[in-house]
Parts: C-alpha cells; structure tokens; sequence
C-alpha cells in the first residue's frame, strides 16, 4: 500500500510565504513584546509616582473629619430627652394620698434602664426612687399611700438621674393583648339578708404574647373622669406562661368621684433578666447594650 501523496499547489504556495516572511514575523513578535513591556513599566511608574505624591491615609482621614458633621451625627444617634408630665396628689383617704407623673420615652431604640426619681411635697424632697422604661414605653410615676398631716399646697417630681442603653434587636421584647376593660362602680348586695358592700373595681383580661415565662408581671390601673385623673392603683401578677391568658381585677376601697373611663398600663422590665424563668428560651447575648 502506497502512502505517499502529492504535495499541491496550494501547500507549495503557503510554505513559500513563510519561508519569506518568517524573518518579518519574528521581528514584529517582539516588538510587540518589547512595547507591552514598556507600557507596563509606564503604567507602573505613573500609578508609583501618584501614590507617593498623593494623600497618605491619615490625610485622608482628617479631610473626611472636616468634610462630615460628626457632630450632627452623634446627635441625631443620642436617645431624645424622655417628656415627663407635672405632679399631681390623688386624695385617698383621711391623710393618705397617692403622688403621681406621667412619663414617657420617646425613643424605639434606646431603653432607660435605672430612673431614679422623687417626689417634693410642699417644697420638702422625699426619699428617692427607682423604675425604668422600656422602648416607646409610657408609664406613671407613683408613690402610693403617701401620708402627710397638713395641707399639700405644692408637689413636683424632679428626674435625679437616669442610664440609657441601646436596645439590640436581639433582646427581648414582650407584648401583651389588654382586652375587655370594664369599670364597675361601688354596690351593695344582701346575701341571707345581710347587706354586703362591693367595693369599686376594674376588671381586664391580658394575654402575654410573647414567648417568655415570667415570674412576675405589674400593670398600672388608672382611672378618668373624662381626661382628668382621679384615682390610681397597681396589680403584681405571680408566675405567667408565654401566650397565657388571665382574668385580672383591681379594686378601690376608697370613695371615688364619677368615672368614665379606666386605663391598663403593663410595667414589666424587658432588660430584668431575673424575672424570665429558666425554661424560657432567651436569644443568645440577650444582655448585650451598645452606648
């Protein structure tokens, strides 16, 4: 079997042309090698020559301090000033009274976690006390069973200090549902024909939404006639699951003026790590606050 074959025409044509063009084809291969070479060197030099002569990293850092408010950025960082209502007395009965203040915080991010506060009776402070507030929350100020003999001209509530913290996202939050809030004023009802006083209450019902067991819970209970405030009270609940829902009730034994209208405030501390119980299942770094 013969394996030659005739070279033709074609073939015969192209090696010629590069029998005399293979000189010119290595001479432009490295010209365009040398000239690469020479713009990366260029580049090289050029991009040197502006970073040494250009800002150094603490120049740009001072001119970024002069051109940015670091100011106006702190400010509008800083938790707004909590607004607090003027003191008022609610008669109770004989010499005792009931001292109250509204007060809110404003802010959604930061929360209050020591409020240290007192009330000044007749010009007269009294001794110191202690709350806090929760994000967005709002709250009275009281001191209850206040006795004094006299005439009470004057009262005010003075804020003696305060700690804020930043609220994380990954704290705990609780919320809760009021719901069915009915004033029921004084009565009196005969049992086997013995006359029995019902005193004056308020009865809600209040479902913790959220997740976490509680030992405890306190809500605030006010009551109105029309939008002025006439009497106050307060309820400690013991040992309340998550998503639980309780029949609550307060009552009055003291006299009250006409009542149009009563108002549930939970007071429960989101920060008291204490008052979660142990089988509640809390985020990880739970505790952790930013300045």
């Amino acid at each position: 079997m013969e394996d030659y074959q005739p070279v033709s025409d074609q073939d015969l044509e192209r090696g010629y042309w590069w029998l005399t063009h293979k000189e010119l084809i290595s001479k432009a291969i490295w010209t365009l090698g040398i000239l690469l070479l020479v713009f990366i060197y260029v580049f090289f030099l050029a991009n040197l020559s502006s970073y040494l002569g250009g800002p150094r990293l603490d120049q740009w850092s001072q001119a970024l301090s002069k051109n940015f408010d670091w100011q106006t950025y702190h400010q509008q960082r800083q938790p707004q000033t909590i607004a607090i209502s003027s003191a008022q007395v609610l008669p109770v009965s004989g010499r005792l009274y009931n001292l109250v203040a509204t007060i809110k915080n404003p802010n959604t991010d930061w929360a209050v976690t020591n409020l240290e506060y007192r009330f000044i009776v007749n010009g007269e402070p009294q001794e110191r006390q202690y709350s806090f507030l929760n994000p967005a929350q709002d709250k009275f100020l009281l001191k209850l069973g206040f006795s004094f003999v006299g005439v009470i001209k004057t009262v005010e509530v003075e804020v003696l200090d305060l700690a804020w913290r930043r609220f994380e996202n990954d704290s705990p939050q609780l919320d809760w549902q009021i719901e069915n809030i009915r004033y029921q004023g004084p009565s009196v009802q005969t049992i086997n024909e013995e006359r029995i006083d019902i005193p004056a209450k308020v009865t809600w019902q209040a479902k913790n939404l959220s997740l976490y067991n509680l030992w405890q819970s306190d809500f605030q209970i006010a009551l109105y006639n029309i939008d002025r405030l006439v009497a106050i009270n307060t309820l400690r609940v013991e040992d309340w699951q998550a998503l639980e829902n309780k029949d609550l009730e307060a009552v009055w034994l003291n006299d009250l003026s006409r009542i149009t209208k009563a108002e549930i405030k939970v007071d429960v501390n989101w920060l008291d790590q204490t008052n979660f119980k142990s089988d509640s299942i809390l985020p990880e770094n739970s505790d952790r606050f930013s300045l």
